[in-house]
C-alpha cells in the first residue's frame, strides 16, 4: 500500500515472521531480505554505465572499454560549451596533445602534435573516415573545419599504423559530423562580432524525409568570417612595412544520403576559400598573404550483416595554395617580390570488413590506396627565376586484426598487422631563366629517379577488466611515415636556410609500448592515466652542407637538406580527470609530461652538428589544461586554464619559446523562443606572449554571438 507521502507499507496480517521479502523496482537493484516485524528496507539505485562507442580504433563501431589502447572522445556539448573558435582548439580537452596556435583565429594554421613528437605530419587527421593529410606537406589546414559543425572528436593516441598506415605515427584525430537525423528539421542562424573588427555569419540547415524502410537526409552548413587583425610584433620592432594580420574566409559543406537499420550511404562535398595576411605590405594592395582554395568530396557506405559489418569509402581533395610574398630586407633594404602557385591533389579509397565469430571474437580485414600529387611554381618578379617542382606519392596497403574475449570477457586480447607499399615517382625540380642568384643550385644536382619502400606495422594489446568501473591495458605497436613530397622535390628558401631536395629520403619508423588504467564513474569521478616509451628510428632532420648562398635577404643563408640521421627516445606520462561534484558543476583537467630527446645522431655525407642528447624542438615537457563549467536553467559558464612549458626552437637547444599561461572564458544562455546568446573571451588577462621569432599572440579577443534556431521534433 502506498501512502500520501509515497511510502510503501505491507499489512502484516497473516504473515509469519520472520519472512523472506523480494523487492523489485525499475531503476533499482533487486533486493531480497529476511524481515521481522516493523522492519525498514533500503533499496539502492541500479546505476549502469552507458557505453561509449567509438569508430576510430579499427574503423568499426566498438565499445571504448574493450579497446587495449588509449582513446578519448569529445562530445558536441563539450565543444559548444568551451571557448573554441577553431576546430583544433577542441584538443585542449585531450591529454597528450599539443596545439600550437598562438595567434588564435588569425594564425596561418595550427600545429597539432601528440605524444612528445613534433611535426603535424606525424598525426593523421580524418574527417568522417577520410584522411585530410596532404602528401605534399604532410599536414592539414585546420582553419577550414568549423567547430560549430562538428558532432564529436575521437583521438587515438600512440602509433596506429597497424590500421591506418602512414601519418598515424603518433596518433589519429578523427572529426565526425553532427547527426543529421537528430530531428526531422533543424535550422540555425548565427552571427557574431568581436575584437579587431572581426565578424562572422554562419547558417546550417538539416532535414530528413521518411522513406520505405529508412530515411533520406540532407545537411548544408555555411560560414563567413572577416577580421581586421592586429600587429604581430612589439611596437619597438615595427617598421613602415608592417601591417595587421587580416583574415577573410568562406566555407560551405553539403551532406546527403540514405540510412536504414542495416546500412547507410552518403556523400559529402565541401569548399573552402580564405586569405590570411602575413603582416607585411610594401607595394601590393594586400601585401604578403596566403590563400587556400580547397575542394573536398567523399562517398561512404556502411552496412551490417548477420555477423559483421562493411565499410567502403572514396575521397578526393584538391587544394590550390597561393602565396604572395613581398619584403624589404631590414638590413640591406633589398626588395623581393614573388608568388607561389601550388596545386595539390590527394585521393584514395578504403574498404574494410568486420566479422563476428562464434566464440565472440572478431576479425577485421581491409585495404587502402592513397595517391598524392603536387605541381608547383615559385615565380620571382624581382629576378628572372621561376622555380618548378612536381612529384607524386602512392601508397597501397592491406591489414588484418583479430581480437578475442577471454576469462569470461574480463580480458580482451588483440593482435593486428598491416603491410604498406609506398612509391615516389614523377619527381622533378627545374629553374626557368635562372638568374645569377640561383646558379648555385647547379652545384647540387639531384637524381629524381623513382623510389619505393615497404613497411610492416604490427600491434599487440590486452585490456583486463578488474571491476565494472576499473580496467587496465598494455599495448605494443609500430608506426611509420613516408617522406613528404615537399622535402623530396623542393629547393627553396626556408627560415633556417636554403633547402635542397632529397628524393632519397626514407620513411620514419617508431616502436611504442604503453600501459594505462581507467577508473570510470566512481563516485562521480573518472580518471584515465597512461605511461609510454617510444623509440624512433630514421627520424628526419636538417643537415648543413657547409655552403651558404645569397638569396636576396639580409644575409647569406646556409644550404641544407633533410636526411634520415636521428634516433629518438620519448618517454611520457598523462592523466586526465572528469569530476562532477554536484549537478551544476563539471571539472575537467589533464596533465601531460614528455621527455623527448635525440638519442643518436649518426653521420651524414654532409656536415652536421652532433645533437645527441638534445631535446626534440617544439615539444613542451609539461602541458596542463583545466575546465570548470557551471550550468543552471538560464545557461552555462566555462572557465579554461592552459599552461604550456617552454619549447626549444632549434635542434641545438640554443633558443626557445618561453612558457606561458592562458585563461579563456565562454558564457552562454539557454534557448528562449529560438534565440540564444554566447560570448567567448580568449586571454582574459590580456597578456600577449611571443614565440622564438618575436611574433606576439593576439592578446585578449572578445566575441559575442547571437543564434536563432528552429527545430521540429
Amino acid at each position: 500500500i502506498t501512502g500520501k507521502d509515497g511510502v510503501f507499507s505491507i499489512p502484516s496480517d497473516n504473515i509469519p515472521f520472520p519472512a523472506e521479502l523480494r523487492v523489485s523496482m525499475m531503476g533499482y537493484r533487486d533486493t531480497v531480505v529476511l524481515i521481522s516485524f516493523a522492519d525498514t528496507i533500503f533499496i539502492f539505485p541500479n546505476i549502469e554505465r552507458l557505453r561509449t562507442v567509438v569508430v576510430s580504433a579499427d574503423r568499426h563501431l566498438r565499445d571504448i572499454s574493450e579497446i587495449p589502447q588509449r582513446i578519448e572522445q569529445v562530445s558536441e556539448t563539450l565543444i559548444q560549451q568551451t571557448a573554441t573558435r577553431n576546430a583544433d582548439e577542441v584538443l585542449y580537452l585531450i591529454s597528450g596533445v599539443y596545439n600550437d596556435r598562438n595567434q588564435g583565429i588569425y594564425s596561418r594554421n595550427a600545429g597539432v602534435t601528440m605524444r612528445g613528437m613534433n611535426s603535424t605530419a606525424r598525426v593523421l587527421v580524418l574527417y568522417d573516415g577520410a584522411p585530410l593529410n596532404k602528401a605534399d606537406g604532410g599536414g592539414i589546414n585546420w582553419n577550414r573545419i568549423d567547430p560549430d559543425f562538428i558532432g564529436k572528436v575521437e583521438v587515438v593516441k600512440g602509433p596506429a599504423s597497424a590500421i591506418y598506415g602512414g601519418n598515424a605515427f603518433a596518433g589519429v584525430v578523427h572529426i565526425l559530423p553532427p547527426d543529421s537525423l537528430s530531428s526531422p528539421f533543424r535550422l540555425k542562424l548565427n552571427t557574431g562580432y568581436g575584437s579587431f573588427n572581426t565578424y562572422e555569419v554562419k547558417n546550417s540547415i538539416a532535414a530528413h524525409i521518411p522513406a520505405e524502410k529508412g530515411r533520406w537526409y540532407f545537411m548544408l552548413n555555411n560560414m563567413c568570417r572577416k577580421g581586421g587583425g592586429f600587429y604581430q610584433y612589439h611596437d619597438s620592432l615595427l617598421t613602415q612595412y608592417d601591417t595587421t594580420l587580416f583574415i577573410r574566409e568562406y566555407g560551405s559543406t553539403i551532406q546527403a544520403g540514405y540510412r536504414n537499420k542495416v546500412s547507410s550511404i552518403g556523400i559529402t562535398y565541401s569548399i573552402w576559400d580564405d586569405i590570411r595576411s602575413d603582416g607585411v605590405k610594401v607595394n601590393e594592395p594586400l601585401g604578403s598573404y596566403n590563400k587556400f582554395s580547397t575542394h573536398f568530396a567523399q562517398a561512404k557506405f556502411t552496412g551490417k550483416t548477420e555477423k559483421g559489418e562493411w565499410l567502403a569509402l572514396a575521397y578526393f581533395q584538391k587544394e590550390d595554395y597561393f602565396r604572395q610574398n613581398e619584403s624589404v630586407g631590414r638590413k640591406n633594404g633589398k626588395y623581393r617580390y614573388y608568388d607561389i602557385v601550388s596545386p595539390r591533389s590527394d585521393a584514395g579509397t578504403t574498404i574494410s570488413r568486420k566479422v563476428v565469430l562464434n566464440n565472440n571474437a572478431s576479425l577485421i580485414a581491409g585495404g587502402d590506396f592513397r595517391h598524392g600529387f603536387v605541381n608547383a611554381k615559385e615565380i620571382y618578379y624581382t629576378s628572372t627565376d621561376v622555380f618548378i617542382k612536381k612529384g607524386s606519392m602512392s601508397q597501397a596497403a592491406v591489414f588484418v586484426q583479430y581480437d578475442q574475449p577471454l576469462l569470461k570477457k574480463k580480458l580482451i586480447a588483440l593482435s593486428g598487422i598491416r603491410f604498406d607499399y609506398a612509391r615516389f615517382s614523377n619527381g622533378d625540380f627545374s629553374v626557368e631563366t635562372p638568374s645569377a642568384g640561383s646558379e648555385f643550385i647547379n652545384a647540387y644536382p639531384v637524381d629524381f629517379s623513382d623510389n619505393e619502400w615497404t613497411a610492416v606495422s604490427p600491434k599487440l594489446g590486452m585490456r583486463y577488466l578488474f571491476h565494472p568501473n576499473f580496467s587496465g591495458y598494455v599495448s605494443y605497436s609500430h608506426g611509420f611515415r613516408p617522406p613528404m613530397l615537399d622535402d623530396m622535390c623542393t629547393n627553396r628558401s626556408i627560415t633556417k636556410g636554403f633547402k635542397i631536395a632529397n628524393p632519397k629520403l626514407l620513411p620514419e619508423r617508431v616502436k611504442n609500448i604503453e600501459a594505462g588504467f581507467d577508473l570510470i564513474d566512481y563516485r562521480n569521478i573518472t580518471l584515465k592515466t597512461s605511461v609510454w616509451y617510444s623509440l624512433g628510428t630514421d627520424f628526419q632532420y636538417f643537415v648543413f652542407t657547409g655552403d651558404s648562398v645569397d638569396t636576396g635577404g639580409d644575409s647569406e643563408k646556409a644550404v641544407m637538406l633533410r636526411d634520415n640521421i636521428a634516433e629518438a627516445k620519448i618517454t611520457g606520462f598523462e592523466i586526465s580527470a572528469f569530476y562532477k561534484p554536484v549537478k551544476p558543476i563539471t571539472l575537467i583537467a589533464n596533465y601531460t609530461f614528455s621527455h623527448s630527446i635525440i638519442s643518436d645522431f649518426s653521420g651524414s655525407q654532409f656536415q652536421a652538428n652532433d645533437i645527441t642528447g638534445k631535446f626534440i624542438m617544439e615539444v613542451p615537457p609539461h602541458l596542463v589544461n583545466a575546465f570548470l563549467t557551471y550550468e543552471n536553467k538560464y545557461g552555462y559558464l566555462t572557465l579554461q586554464y592552459s599552461f604550456v612549458d617552454k619549447r626549444w626552437a632549434d635542434d641545438e637547444n640554443i633558443s626557445y619559446s618561453p612558457a606561458y599561461s592562458l585563461f579563456n572564458l565562454k558564457a552562454g544562455t539557454v534557448e528562449f523562443k529560438g534565440f540564444s546568446v554566447s560570448s567567448t573571451i580568449h586571454d582574459i588577462l590580456d597578456k600577449p606572449y611571443a614565440d622564438s621569432n618575436n611574433r606576439l599572440s593576439a592578446g585578449r579577443i572578445v566575441m559575442v554571438n547571437v543564434q536563432y534556431q528552429i527545430t521540429k521534433k
